[in-house]
């Protein structure tokens, strides 16, 4: 391992503890893709509720909802001018 200016908490790459991720041709395995899957709805769901809970004057949230605030508040006012 190389000279490190801190130290590392996590283990090296192991090729070995991924092998049940993926099938003989490389491609995610069906169990895992829908494990993916989920994790994805559910992480949007929370998102989502979180946005349509948040104070829309608020601009101190986290960056990701300010930003999507931001993108929705200008696209609501662009169909407005329409």
């Amino acid at each position: 391992m190389a000279q490190r200016a801190f130290p590392n908490p996590y283990a090296d790459y192991n090729k070995s503890l991924a092998e049940g991720y993926f099938d003989a041709a490389g491609r995610l395995t069906p169990e895992f893709s829908q494990r993916l899957t989920n994790k994805i709805r559910e992480l949007l769901q929370q998102m989502e509720r979180g946005v349509k809970s948040a104070d829309p004057r608020d601009g101190t949230g986290y960056t990701g909802w300010a930003v999507g605030r931001i993108g929705k508040s200008s696209k609501i006012h662009c169909l407005k001018q329409r």
